[in-house]
């Protein structure tokens, strides 16, 4: 897919989104926040990037560090209101920049396993039909 761009984000326990200075650089670059949705089959956060927007719904705190700055996004109030459980400790998340539609998914489940609704397929509840 055209401008799919991959990286790993951290997700605390305490709801923050931390962004590595790599898709700071690469994704978000001077944007000062976003707007969130929440996919519960997909267990994925989208993270639609507002440019040119004062105050958005959920600033990007910069965190200057080595190399650059990392970002930090408080996505709890938003987890909370669509019913995630937040993880006990930080875990790493799998995360894609679609360039066209400025979104960056993050997959919520840790190491990119599937979520337990895609473990069973939905036809596996009917027979097979036979010949």
């Amino acid at each position: 897919m055209k401008g799919l761009q991959t990286d790993t984000v951290t997700l605390t326990p305490e709801g923050r989104i931390i962004l590595p200075v790599s898709a700071m650089n690469n994704f978000v670059m001077e944007t000062a926040g976003c707007k969130l949705w929440f996919n519960e089959p997909d267990q994925a956060l989208g993270i639609r990037l507002l440019r040119g927007v004062e105050a958005p719904p959920f600033p990007i705190k910069r965190i200057p560090g080595d190399g650059g700055e990392a970002g930090e996004l408080d996505a709890r109030p938003f987890l909370d209101k669509v019913g995630f459980t937040l993880p006990n400790e930080p875990i790493q998340c799998p995360a894609e920049y679609y360039e066209q539609y400025r979104m960056v998914k993050i997959n919520l489940i840790p190491g990119g396993a599937e979520p337990e609704s895609r473990t069973k397929n939905v036809l596996d509840d009917y027979p097979a039909l036979e010949d």
